[in-house]
């Protein structure tokens, strides 16, 4: 995400949002933010069962102003889905 290669990050995915959502979809949803991802830190793992948990990620990162080519830096801390398949664990978007 900090390089905006979101067909990368979209391997992340869990394979059920992969079934349903294609590459372009997944990098739609971040590819036209004026948001510039820095450096992400996580936070705190609540590990809901041996197959859920959410994961608190803090994001730092520069929001650029609409209409200037000036941006001011931003932190900010949220929660993010992931899920265990197949001995691995996936990321699932929220939509």
């Amino acid at each position: 995400m900090i390089d905006r290669n979101f067909h990368r990050a979209y391997e992340y995915c869990s394979p059920a949002y992969r079934a349903l959502f294609s590459p372009k979809q997944f990098a739609a949803k971040f590819g036209l933010t004026k948001l510039a991802w820095e450096s992400v830190t996580v936070h705190t793992i609540h590990k809901e069962s041996d197959v859920a948990a959410k994961v608190e990620i803090q994001l730092f990162a520069k929001a650029y102003v609409p209409d200037t080519e000036q941006s001011l830096p931003v932190s900010t801390i949220f929660s993010e889905s992931w899920v265990r398949s197949e001995d691995q664990w996936w990321y699932v978007p929220s939509n």
